[in-house]
């Protein structure tokens, strides 16, 4: 995040705020991933789809009623860097969709390489500058 932490002392130094600041209280920065993403457990693999990336985890929604602690492998591909990437995440927090048919599941990953946390945190960084641009 060294271009993001470089803007915004740019504009500290200007007295003004920089977008990216305040963004979310977490610890990191979420950004918009809207990607297939296939899930295997020891029960079976299914297809969802995710609506968030962090450089910890994601978020999903999935028809597949996972309980909080499934460790889940997960496959996706990222077009922007032409990769498949195969993580380890375990499912932290669940929530059910008025009907009831779909969950949304945050993950939070599990024993990232350097190189896919790597590859991730670059990710996050380019949208966040996308984001930062596009704004106003």
């Amino acid at each position: 995040m060294a271009i993001k932490n470089y803007l915004n002392s740019v504009f500290m130094n200007l007295n003004l705020k920089s977008k990216t600041q305040n963004v979310s209280k977490r610890a990191t920065e979420r950004v918009v991933f809207n990607m297939v993403v296939e899930t295997e457990s020891k029960d079976g693999v299914s297809f969802t789809s995710s609506g968030n990336l962090n450089a910890t985890g994601m978020y999903i929604e999935s028809r597949v009623p996972y309980l909080k602690g499934t460790v889940l492998k997960l496959t996706f591909f990222m077009k922007e860097y032409n990769q498949w990437m195969s993580l380890k995440g375990e499912v932290v927090t669940t929530n059910v969709s008025d009907d009831g048919v779909e969950m949304g599941l945050g993950i939070k990953f599990l024993d990232l390489t350097k190189e896919q946390k790597q590859t991730l945190d670059n990710y996050i960084e380019e949208r966040i500058i996308e984001q930062w641009f596009c704004q106003g």
